[in-house]
């Protein structure tokens, strides 16, 4: 071997010595920008360090994905979509990021490209009883409401201990007027957070519905305790006294309706007389 050759052969390895010391620095780099992302708290703060992380690393697609849900926490959906896609490139058997897109488009308001995340979500994942109840929020805003219970039902099987499950099951069932059943959840609902208000005020709606009165009063007046004082409870209040024939309770509530501004109290204060 010549001189030249051995300085040429020389030179090369060096050459590839440095670049593989210069991947392996920019690699345990990002290993540490990523680590201290994790430790952050304020979502500006992780979004920085995660983004210096992937500076270092554009292939660390756990990175991508960290960020992304901290920039859901700063309401920018758009670049959290952008994120979480670039994981979906790198890792496409990954649930968690046809999740995370799935319910950020859905904050966007996107819901037939939501489900179609949240669909492959639970493709990847059956057990996954955030997917189910995420995607049946879409359905019930697009007015599929068959397929909404199917999925708060799944979401229910998976997760019986989940509140807003059988709370918004018990709505779309009583959009159907299947106010009995509706009944059964907004029970279950109330049962395992009794201090959720809305439980209250929707299953009065439904004993109102059914013409059980003063089960409806009763469920209207721990709404109210509760905090759920709008002119509208009153009002619905009001109704259920009438019907229970306590007509000095219902002018009382559809008055203090009335003062809040609900024309509908004021036009049956007319009609009683007073």
């Amino acid at each position: 071997m010549t001189r030249d050759t051995f300085l040429h052969h020389a030179a090369l390895i060096a050459v590839i010595a440095l670049s593989a010391f210069l991947l392996l620095s920019g690699c345990q780099s990002a290993e540490r920008y990523y680590t201290r992302a994790l430790g952050a708290k304020d979502p500006e703060v992780k979004i920085e360090l995660f983004t210096k992380a992937i500076e270092q690393d554009p292939e660390m697609a756990i990175a991508y994905l960290g960020r992304g849900k901290a920039l859901i926490d700063t309401g920018r959906y758009e670049d959290a979509v952008d994120d979480f896609s670039a994981y979906i490139r790198m890792r496409p058997e990954s649930a968690e990021a046809y999740f995370n897109r799935g319910i950020t488009l859905s904050y966007m308001g996107r819901y037939d490209w939501a489900i179609r995340d949240l669909s492959m979500t639970v493709s990847l994942d059956p057990n996954d009883a955030d997917a189910f109840y995420t995607r049946g929020t879409c359905y019930e805003f697009i007015g599929k409401l068959e397929n909404a219970a199917f999925d708060y039902t799944r979401a229910i099987e998976l997760d019986p201990d989940n509140v807003y499950a059988y709370f918004n099951r018990g709505k779309v069932l009583a959009m159907g007027e299947r106010h009995e059943e509706a009944i059964l959840d907004y029970t279950a609902a109330i049962e395992l957070d009794p201090e959720f208000s809305p439980s209250y005020y929707n299953r009065a709606q439904s004993n109102l519905a059914l013409g059980l009165y003063a089960d409806a009063a009763s469920d209207f007046t721990t709404a109210i305790e509760l905090g759920l004082g709008l002119p509208d409870s009153y009002y619905f209040r009001g109704l259920a006294y009438r019907g229970m024939g306590d007509d000095a309770a219902a002018a009382a509530d559809f008055r203090t309706a009335c003062d809040g501004g609900d024309e509908r109290a004021c036009e049956a204060l007319m009609d009683m007389g007073l």
